[in-house]
């Protein structure tokens, strides 16, 4: 056997390259035995923010439950590609009872005494090319002999973040799955008492690699069902500037129509970034003066592709209509034009820059999306600096979709030096509203969790952001979406959700 190369993990994850091994001394984690859960979580109430930041986990903590859901960070050392779009598999072993004689015996000696009730795999193996993992997850709950349920994310509330590339990852798991699917793995996820987690990796053709000391952890008593938020969309707080941005998936405020005009009319925004919307100036003008007010007329610009800003208030051109790529062929061909447009809006706070991009789709890190959507990214910036150094103005908002599943790369390449003072654009952090996640987008029906695919950039050298969330309208009561006019499943028109940002002038 080869000398293995290791690669230490928070959950001790091991990844012996020269061979399989059943532990490798030298590799701290300190995760032998039960970990104590802090006190909130005793008391069943949140703790863990899925953000993809890690300094509300304790120390020496890989898996924490609350009455609502099961919490995991893990730490891969030396990963080069998002956990859902690997060369590698990570799987997720649970225990959700903590007892050997429910789900299945596995096949490694850390797994000794553990009755694993569910699998979900991130990037598993691909049956159709042997020897090489997939994009995606894949989530088994597993019978004591043997049988394996297949699982949706949307299924076991399956959650993580980031969804670029990184080493380290936060994952969550809903304590109120399908029980008709999995009536077994159900009871045990909401039942009160001990459970246990492993993390296993695998190789392309499914050989196990390496794997994790078991963590046995807490969970207090489950909540009845599901949270849901009494509270409705906050309103603009006085003085400040909403922005929405929002990818309408392939145009459907025209197929429907008054799903969108709801959200819109509770929204209030004063500049509207979205995406998927393959419609001019023109069309956008009529559609929000038709369908949201019937009454004030509304401004818009569009350029190519399927990006538009609309606004109650006028809106000046900034900047070129059309960015283009270089092909790299040396020829001097273009690629088709970057998906985005930038204007200035006159509002009551004062002129604003805004832009709204869609970054390219798909792809891992390293890949051509992800080198495309870096590219797309640049010719952003040099675009909006030129622009910005002329117009001068002095809050300044970028959103859209940004498509980060490969590396963060492009996000940091949009925001370099675009804020007034020479520095980089802040980062809005918006919040699902009732719910302490920060994606924005999820599709039930695809192999991929949800993840934060949007972004909002904006200059906090001359702005403050006084509040920020992300509307999914399935978290609110039935008394909040009566009180706002709103259907539970309005959201779910799109496959990405509103994010909100207030911003007040400094």
């Amino acid at each position: 056997m080869n000398t293995p190369t290791l690669r230490c993990a928070s959950l001790a994850v091991l990844a012996a390259l020269g061979g399989l091994l059943p532990g490798v001394p030298g590799c701290a984690s300190a995760r032998h035995g039960a970990a104590k859960p802090g006190p909130a979580a005793t008391a069943g109430k949140p703790v863990i923010t899925l953000d993809g930041q890690f300094n509300d986990w304790p120390e020496h903590v890989g898996a924490i439950a609350d009455a609502d859901w099961v919490y995991f960070h893990a730490t891969v050392e030396g990963a080069v590609a998002p956990l859902q779009a690997a060369p590698e598999t990570l799987a997720l072993w649970l225990d959700a009872d903590a007892d050997v004689k429910t789900g299945a015996t596995m096949p490694i000696p850390a797994a000794a005494g553990n009755g694993v009730d569910l699998v979900v795999e991130f990037s598993p193996q691909d049956p159709q090319h042997p020897g090489q993992t997939k994009s995606g997850v894949a989530a088994f709950a597993l019978g004591a002999q043997g049988a394996a349920i297949p699982l949706g994310s949307g299924q076991i509330g399956l959650a993580a973040a980031p969804t670029f590339a990184s080493t380290a990852y936060e994952i969550r798991i809903s304590r109120h799955i399908d029980s008709a699917a999995a009536p077994a793995l159900a009871g045990a996820l909401q039942s009160r008492g001990r459970a246990r987690v492993l993390f296993v990796l695998k190789d392309g053709s499914g050989k196990i690699v390496g794997w994790s000391d078991p963590e046995t952890f807490s969970k207090p008593a489950a909540s009845p069902v599901a949270p849901k938020t009494d509270r409705g969309i906050p309103a603009k707080p006085a003085g400040s500037i909403r922005i929405v941005s929002y990818n309408v998936l392939k145009s459907k405020l025209a197929s429907e129509p008054n799903t969108f005009a709801r959200l819109f009319q509770v929204l209030d925004a004063d500049v509207i970034l979205a995406q998927e919307w393959n419609a001019d100036a023109a069309t956008a003008t009529a559609w929000f003066t038709a369908i949201v007010t019937g009454a004030h007329a509304w401004n818009a610009r569009a350029a190519a592709g399927d990006v538009v800003i609309v606004s109650p208030f006028p809106i000046d051109p900034l900047g070129p209509d059309a960015l283009t790529l270089d092909s790299g062929s040396g020829g001097g061909e273009k690629e088709p034009a970057v998906r985005f447009v930038a204007g200035l809006v006159k509002t009551p706070a004062g002129l604003i820059a805004v832009g709204t991009a869609h970054l390219k789709c798909c792809g891992t890190a390293g890949s051509v999306e992800d080198k495309t959507r870096i590219a797309q990214a640049a010719a952003i910036n040099r675009a909006m600096k030129a622009a910005l150094d002329s117009a001068k103005p002095a809050l300044r908002v970028f959103a859209g979709d940004f498509n980060l599943v490969g590396t963060r790369a492009p996000l940091e390449t949009l925001r370099a030096g675009l804020d007034t003072d020479g520095s980089d654009l802040a980062v809005a952090d918006p919040q699902r509203f009732g719910d302490a996640a920060y994606y924005t987008w999820a599709d039930a029906r695809t192999e991929f969790p949800p993840g934060r695919l949007d972004f909002a950039l904006y200059s906090d050298a001359s702005a403050q952001v006084v509040q920020s969330f992300v509307v999914d309208t399935s978290l609110f009561s039935t008394k909040a979406l009566a009180r706002m006019g709103l259907d539970a499943g309005d959201t779910g028109a799109s496959d990405h959700l509103p994010v909100v940002v207030d911003l007040k002038p400094r």
